[in-house]
């Protein structure tokens, strides 16, 4: 394939006849079954200008999602609508990057330009994303640019703290083949100053044993085998090397983490008539080791993960399409304390029709079952519809189900390990309302979204002796509203925008196995009853200026709520000008973080650096 790529041949043109460029449509199931479901594509603008960002930051910063983060470089992980990190799925070209091990997917790893678009799917929905996807979905996606020719780049950051990154990109692309080569490097000391309230006087301290060392390289490799069928193949492969910080009780710390990860995908996509087809095959190899001499542990884990998937589209009219998918995903784990290489296989089969006008109405119902290690799953439904009275006002509702198997650790960690564990199942429902108008040249935009969501047999780890024990324990209730609002108008060579987010959510224990749960009708630790986000941007020819404004409220981090992390307010800017010479362009960009210098804490004893800056310089050729 790499071959075939740089074979790319010219075309004659005659003197009667003009050749337009090709113009490429991509959807796939989890973009056309998805009726009633509220989704945000992050805007591409705003992912050139967080290029240099890591998913985490991307998603704090833009989105509704609340990010945990232990600090800077540190493990970021995903919250939906009240859920746990196990709860978000994050797709990588349409495969599941959960960890069958942690159950979870490190948000500080994955590098935003290493995907040209970020779709959030909020909501769970297991007919679509399969186990783990109860909060919502993360997909990234990087697609061809046929025709295109041979473009490069290279991009070079440097800011506080000893932050150095290298970002380097290649692609070429003709008729028929697109490649594209991703590279970076990123480099960080992260000793910025904090003050340490758990010390009387909350003393002014440098932050100590946070440096990072990480690599990453992609490559992938797109062809057109004739007007009907198409292939791709993609290789990732990345290392970062971590210092543990330790809390903020702990001056010493000595802890270190190593993970590596190489991730390799294919897919063979067939149409003829009204049948389409894909084939689609994964492998990823995954290593963790964690080292601390000062509480002599020495973890090493490393994980095993293939995937293979058949998907077939039927579509008997214009307005109808049947989709079937029958897919099998095995992993294995290794961990010292398992003894022996502990396996999971899932096999998984669903079924969803989708009913499109083209026009006002669209509806689709669909179910999945899955078989894991010869058992049965719970089934699980969907069945949404949206709707466009007026084309200014579009209405949807979705009702969904979701689940989450049990991680390798969940069952079988030595000791407290409980391979008898049941699945986490969902049950969630919403309605929502979106609004597109323009007048007097603004355009307007505002989305409403309602919701509710029940959880059963919520894991929870709990004291069992001298360790602790997975056990389904909980009946979980989420429920909230999601507001959005934006505002756009061109003032002649002026471009001015505004956005809003604000998001409450009630995430409460409604039933436990526990005698005198002093946690039940409490609200979960580290989840925010109200988040907000702002953005205001000006633009003029090559000059941009971005301002960024996050809110997140109190998070308990007693489960009988006693006590509690304050709310906290960020700012950010972002400014930058780009100029051209010759056929090369040029951007330099600047970015301020916690422009207002705030001393904060998203989770308990892990403090967030102050005032830091970052200067981005970039070619594209």
């Amino acid at each position: 394939m790499l071959l075939a790529s740089l074979q790319g041949k010219g075309q004659l043109l005659s003197d009667s006849a003009t050749i337009l460029k090709d113009v490429s449509v991509y959807a796939t199931r989890f973009d056309s079954f998805r009726a009633g479901s509220k989704f945000t594509i992050i805007d591409s603008a705003l992912l050139a200008r967080a290029a240099h960002f890591s998913l985490g930051d991307l998603l704090a910063q833009h989105s509704a999602v609340f990010v945990k983060t232990y600090g800077p470089s540190n493990i970021s992980t995903a919250s939906f609508r009240g859920s746990n990190a196990e709860h978000t799925a994050v797709l990588w070209n349409g495969f599941n990057l959960q960890s069958a091990m942690l159950g979870l997917v490190d948000l500080s790893l994955i590098p935003v330009d290493f995907a040209n678009q970020v779709t959030i799917d909020h909501g769970g929905n297991g007919v679509l994303f399969g186990s783990g996807a109860i909060g919502g979905a993360i997909r990234l996606q990087s697609l061809p640019h046929f025709g295109q020719g041979m473009k490069a780049s290279v991009s070079v950051s440097s800011g506080s703290f000893g932050y150095q990154r290298l970002g380097m990109q290649f692609s070429f692309g003709s008729r028929k083949c697109f490649l594209r080569i991703r590279a970076n490097n990123l480099q960080a000391q992260n000793n910025f100053t904090y003050k340490n309230t758990s010390l009387a006087g909350a003393p002014e301290q440098r932050r100590q044993n946070a440096a990072v060392n990480g690599k990453a390289i992609q490559f992938e490799n797109h062809f057109l085998i004739n007007a009907k069928q198409s292939i791709n193949f993609f290789i990732w492969y990345q290392m970062a090397d971590r210092q543990i910080p330790s809390v903020l009780s702990t001056q010493a710390a000595k802890a270190k983490q190593f993970d590596e990860s190489i991730r390799i995908s294919s897919e063979w996509s067939v149409k003829s008539g009204v049948w389409q087809s894909l084939i689609r095959v994964a492998g990823f190899y995954e290593v963790l080791n964690f080292d601390d001499p000062i509480t002599a542990i020495d973890a090493n884990s490393k994980i095993k993960t293939q995937i293979s998937e058949f998907e077939l589209q039927y579509r008997p009219h214009k307005k109808h399409v049947l989709l079937m998918a029958l897919s099998n995903t095995w992993s294995a784990g290794q961990h010292e304390s398992f003894g022996e290489e502990k396996t999971l296989n899932r096999i998984a089969l669903l079924a969803s029709w989708k009913y499109d006008t083209g026009k006002r109405f669209k509806s689709n119902a669909g179910i999945r079952q899955e078989w894991p290690d010869r058992n049965t799953a719970p089934l699980i439904p969907f069945a949404g519809v949206s709707y466009q009275p007026i084309p200014a006002l579009g209405l949807r509702a979705q009702v969904a189900g979701s689940y989450r198997f049990p991680t390798l650790n969940e069952r079988y960690y030595a000791p407290g390990g409980n391979p008898d564990l049941k699945p986490e199942t969902g049950w969630g429902q919403e309605m929502g309302a979106d609004i597109k108008q323009t007048i007097k040249d603004i355009k307007f935009s505002g989305v409403l979204t309602f919701y509710n969501r029940t959880v059963n047999n919520w894991v929870v780890w709990v004291p069992s002796g001298n360790f602790a024990s997975p056990r389904n324990l909980r009946s979980v209730w989420s429920r909230g509203v999601e507001m959005e609002w934006g505002a756009s108008k061109k003032l002649g060579k002026h471009y001015v925008s505004v956005h809003s987010s604000i998001n409450y959510t009630a995430t409460t224990n409604q039933r436990s196995e526990i005698t005198d749960d002093a946690s039940i009708g409490k609200q979960l630790i580290y989840i925010p009853r109200l988040t907000q986000q702002h953005r205001m941007a000006w633009q003029m020819g090559a000059w941009f200026v971005q301002y960024l404004h996050q809110y997140n409220g109190m998070r308990f981090i007693a489960t009988d709520n006693s006590s509690w992390l304050n709310d906290y307010h960020v700012a950010d800017i972002a400014f930058g000008y780009g100029f051209k010479i010759a056929k090369t362009q040029f951007a330099l960009q600047g970015n301020i973080n916690n422009l207002n210098d705030v001393s904060y804490m998203v989770l308990p004893e892990r403090p967030m650096p102050g005032r830091n800056y970052v200067l981005t310089f970039s070619i594209i050729l």
